[in-house]
């Protein structure tokens, strides 16, 4: 399998396992007082855009030949480690 294809099918397992804990993200804040889901308003309006960001970082590396550049495997990667990050500083922060 070729390195691209490899990587791609990588990413798509992590972009599953991160929308299931966006998932229970949310499911917990449903669960929140109104004053606490306006607390995290803005760091999950980031993450949806950081998702978008990501989605059309992996859609560019999909339409690019193997032999595409690394900036291409490093945006994807960038985005993918931020995503990771902020979703664990969020889940550790609403109880």
């Amino acid at each position: 399998m070729p390195v691209k294809e490899a990587y791609l099918e990588r990413v798509v397992g992590d972009v599953e396992k991160l929308a299931v804990q966006v998932a229970h993200l949310k499911s917990q804040l449903a669960r929140q007082s109104g004053g606490l889901q306006l607390r995290y308003y803005w760091e999950l309006e980031y993450l949806r855009n950081r998702f978008a960001e990501f989605k059309q970082h992996v859609e560019e590396l999909e339409a690019a030949d193997e032999s595409c550049s690394e900036a291409l495997f490093q945006s994807v990667e960038t985005t993918r480690r931020d995503l990771e990050q902020t979703i664990e500083g969020l889940m550790g922060g609403p109880s």
